[in-house]
């Protein structure tokens, strides 16, 4: 596969968790700066700022058996961009019975393009038995209060900075653009593969909404060592 191209004046935000005793999972989001690049040392620091950001808005929605474990910052400017880790682990507060690892929030951001697919999608292990309405939905309550620290997430990602880079808000980065069928000659099973955009599409946030509907975390949780 080749190396994904650089995407300018944007940081990657990796979000680790444990997911009950034996899965691990992340959620994996992008936000835009301005300013200069960040350092290992910017990096570092814009992380240990956004884990404590996520740990208050997000670990009380969260049961008791998860935890939120860290988060790492990457620079996609160069392919040499600086990298910081947060290791901080802060668990859940929710006490009623855990919900199956594979349980996710999701959180839809909307943007300005239109696309096939729909639209960017965050996954979150929250919530717990006491939270859900029914076999597929959340309860309302519990929603409202989510889109609520997902809008603070929001406000505080605008007041870091660390060194010369200031953050700004989420944006979605694609670097995909339609596929190309390839053959295998040997059995003849096609497959489609993307077709990697020379420069990537960056897309602001317009809009970031906790979906009542359960969705699924399975494909996200992470392969233990």
């Amino acid at each position: 596969m080749p190396a994904l191209p650089v995407v300018p004046n944007v940081v990657r935000w990796d979000i680790f968790y444990d997911v009950g005793s034996d899965v691990k999972a992340l959620s994996r989001l992008h936000i835009g700066y301005t300013g200069g690049a960040p350092s290992s040392a910017d990096a570092t620091a814009l992380a240990v700022s956004l884990d404590s950001i996520v740990d208050a808005e997000l670990a009380v929605y969260m049961n008791a058996a998860n935890a939120i474990t860290g988060c790492k910052i990457t620079d996609l400017s160069s392919p040499s961009g600086g990298q910081g880790e947060s290791l901080t682990t802060t668990a859940g507060s929710l006490t009623d019975e855990p919900l199956g690892a594979g349980v996710a929030l999701l959180a839809s951001m909307g943007i300005g393009r239109r696309y096939r697919g729909g639209k960017p999608r965050t996954y979150f292990p929250l919530g717990d038995a006491g939270v859900v309405l029914s076999p597929q939905n959340f309860d309302s309550v519990f929603i409202t209060n989510v889109q609520a620290s997902l809008d603070a997430i929001r406000t505080d990602i605008a007041t870091l900075t660390a060194g010369s880079t200031s953050l700004v808000d989420l944006v979605n980065v694609s670097y995909y653009s339609g596929f190309t069928v390839v053959t295998n000659p040997g059995t003849g099973r096609a497959r489609n593969v993307p077709t990697l955009r020379v420069t990537p599409v960056v897309d602001a946030c317009l809009t970031w909404a906790a979906e009542q509907r359960f969705a699924s975390q399975r494909r996200r949780n992470l392969r233990q060592p």
